[in-house]
């Protein structure tokens, strides 16, 4: 122990004598374990124009809904209307203008130094329709959303533009004044994303406005009517005999709207972005392409995690543009959620038109996945998953949106291959390469891999497998989807353990979670998964000297391990700010990191030798840091006991100076604020 080491141990103890009872209480208070949404609603503001039907004379009509669903830490919300005009002979030019206004309102219950994200994302889907019927003309028109927000600091817009200026808006329009014997329609689609941050309790308001005209247009009175105009976002029309508003065809009315999205989420917690791109060419048999729907529906609530981790998003390659959006990017934060994104994709219908435009759907998924407010989030990862029969449009053309797709940040695309033929270019196209042929399926964010599927019977098999192997993989203890540090300290913890074959922890199935398990795991870490063993966690004994701990020295930036008297394992410390790396000493030569990162960093020892000691690990913080400092960046620091004493928190933090009571007590804060139970960093 050299001179600077044993002079921290010696103040630490001194100042453990006066502040230990203080320390004990905070550890032990119950305290909320994560920001919530504590009151939630919605409403039309003064605004929005009054709902109304006119059947007789200059026929016209405005009517709206606002719906709306939330949990604790997630909701959504659907505006819808109508907006038309026409104008029956004699009657001259009818113009219907309506404002679209509406509020979110939301309580956001938070210690009063936690700090908060919420992750939004807003899109508009509509159709503006004119129809040719009384000698005349008519327009449809509907301009930019203006959105604004109180309550935290914005990241990103909520705001959704439109690209053609008149006047004073900007708008999306459509008419037929040019061609009166035209019947022109236009759909719209704009969509964006945005991150609402703060800190502690807070009453949170987003804004949105914007303008609906349809004009039926008559130059004067006389023998010609107008012609019909209609601006469609989401409910049928009420006039009677009013095809411009009528919803035929194809198009869906629930899927229109103004929508807005918006989910509490740690910044440690991990998401998955997943996008599933779906074969609707005629080259797949209307039988094998129900098949594929059918099976990914029930993998889909089968596998898929309801617990605020995986963000779904599907397309299928088809229609007259290509690629038609079935499942807009949605956040699986419930059950319901879950039940009713897998119901959608059940009715998802095939659409054979436009051939396999892979390189489309693949652009589209692209900016679907990246344009959403996860892609923002700092613990996230994306992966697009191909179900194809191999044969695009282009090859060439589709690697190079494969190529795109990656640039943009996408971390992984792996695909099922329907058939025998395309095995070659679906090997070029998955990644990371180098590819691997499954099953066994690898962990995909390190190996790209092609699925084979030579019978369509086959295929509910291989995607359920695949979903396993994404969201339940090797040594996933807390079911979260990922293998990460969390999962190597249970598994540690739990070396020699008899289970049910093939359970968690238990990869090769021999009843046992060994060695071999761990390695299995180790291989498939894909990153920091966040907070596990806490003091809330584990009886909490006060700190003797005996147990545990960890120390910080300002004057250096150094951090002591001292394992106390039984020894430790295993170790892992994470913070919000960042470590140096660099100059991080490993407390016994042949200790394995487990990460060494600007963020995370730890160690276990492979051959359970117990670490025993007091050891410097480096000047891997920045001198000067006061308690207040440490409890803002600190999110974990636990450790591994040697076989037999489970896992847990390192029992005490000390910061020496200043030495009052300050520095320990906002440290047996930081251990009792937000901790989790039963290793899941969310619960």
């Amino acid at each position: 122990m050299n001179a600077r080491t044993t002079n921290v141990v010696r103040i630490k103890d001194r100042l453990l004598g006066i502040c230990l009872f203080m320390i004990w209480v905070l550890a032990a208070s119950p305290v909320n374990a994560a920001p919530l949404i504590n009151g939630f609603g919605t409403l039309k503001a003064p605004l929005n124009s009054t709902n109304f039907i006119d059947n007789v004379g200059a026929r016209g009509e405005f009517f709206s809904s606002l719906t709306s669903s939330s949990t604790t830490n997630a909701f959504t919300t659907r505006y819808a209307s109508t907006t038309g005009a026409d104008s029956p002979a004699g009657q001259g030019t009818n113009n219907v203008t309506a404002h679209s206004s509406y509020q979110i309102l939301a309580s956001i219950g938070a210690a009063t130094d936690e700090k908060w994200s919420l992750y939004l994302n807003t899109w508009r889907n509509g159709e503006l329709n004119v129809r040719q019927d009384g000698g005349s003309t008519a327009a449809a028109i509907i301009s930019e959303v203006v959105a604004s927000s109180t309550g935290g600091s914005l990241s990103g817009s909520l705001a959704l533009p439109a690209p053609v200026n008149i006047g004073a808006l900007s708008v999306y329009a459509v008419g037929n004044e040019g061609t009166a014997a035209s019947s022109p329609s236009l759909a719209f689609f704009d969509r964006s994303a945005a991150v609402l941050t703060g800190v502690g309790p807070s009453a949170m308001t987003l804004s949105f406005d914007w303008v609906n005209i349809a004009q039926s247009i008559v130059p004067t009175a006389g023998i010609n009517g107008g012609d019909e105009a209609a601006v469609r976002l989401g409910l049928p029309s009420g006039i009677d005999n009013f095809t411009a508003g009528d919803y035929l065809g194809n198009r869906d009315p629930s899927r229109d709207g103004h929508f807005v999205t918006g989910a509490l989420v740690p910044d440690a917690r991990q998401v998955i972005q997943m996008g599933v791109i779906i074969d609707g060419s005629p080259s797949v048999a209307q039988s094998d392409f129900s098949t594929i729907i059918s099976a990914l529906s029930q993998s889909i609530a089968g596998r898929v995690p309801d617990n605020s981790r995986v963000e779904l998003t599907v397309v299928q390659m088809g229609g007259g543009t290509g690629a038609i959006e079935e499942i807009m990017p949605t956040f699986i934060d419930s059950p319901s959620t879950l039940s009713a994104v897998a119901a959608d994709v059940a009715n998802i219908s095939q659409n054979s038109g436009g051939g396999t435009a892979l390189d489309v759907a693949l652009d589209r998924m692209t900016e679907l996945m990246t344009g959403s407010a996860f892609f923002q989030h700092p613990n996230s990862r994306q992966i697009i998953n191909v179900i194809s029969d191999g044969f695009p449009n282009s090859t060439s053309l589709a690697l190079d949106a494969r190529n795109r797709a990656l640039a943009a940040g996408i971390d992984a695309i792996s695909a099922e291959l329907i058939g025998s033929g395309g095995l070659t270019f679906l090997e070029s196209l998955v990644s990371p390469q180098p590819f691997t042929i499954a099953p066994p399926f690898p962990n995909p964010f390190k190996n790209g891999f092609v699925a084979p599927v030579s019978s369509i019977g086959d295929f509910g098999s291989v995607i359920d497998t695949k979903m396993q192997r994404i969201f339940s993989p090797i040594g996933d203890f807390d079911g979260n989807g990922m293998t990460g540090h969390s999962d190597l300290i249970e598994i540690i913890g739990s070396l020699g353990a008899s289970v049910v074959p093939g359970t968690s922890g238990d990869s090769n199935g021999n009843g046992l979670i060994d060695g071999a398990d761990l390695i299995a795991a180790s291989g498939d870490v894909v990153g920091s998964i966040g907070p596990i063993g806490t003091a809330e966690d584990f009886p909490f004994d006060p700190p003797d000297g005996e147990g545990p701990e960890i120390l910080y020295d300002p004057t250096t930036g150094d951090v002591i391990l001292d394992t106390g008297l039984l020894g430790i394992t295993g170790f892992y410390f994470a913070v919000d700010g960042a470590f140096d790396p660099t100059v991080f000493i490993d407390p016994f030569a042949g200790l394995e990191s487990v990460d060494i990162s600007p963020f995370d960093l730890g160690g276990i020892s492979l051959s359970l030798t117990p670490l025993t000691g007091v050891h410097n690990l480096g000047a891997i913080l920045p001198a000067g840091l006061t308690g207040s400092d440490l409890n803002d960046i600190f999110n974990q620091a636990s450790f591994v006991g040697v076989p037999g004493t489970g896992t847990g928190a390192f029992q005490s933090m000390v910061v020496p100076e200043p030495s009052s009571c300050a520095g320990i007590l906002l440290f047996g804060l930081m251990l009792s604020r937000g901790r989790p139970r039963n290793g899941n960093p969310d619960a």
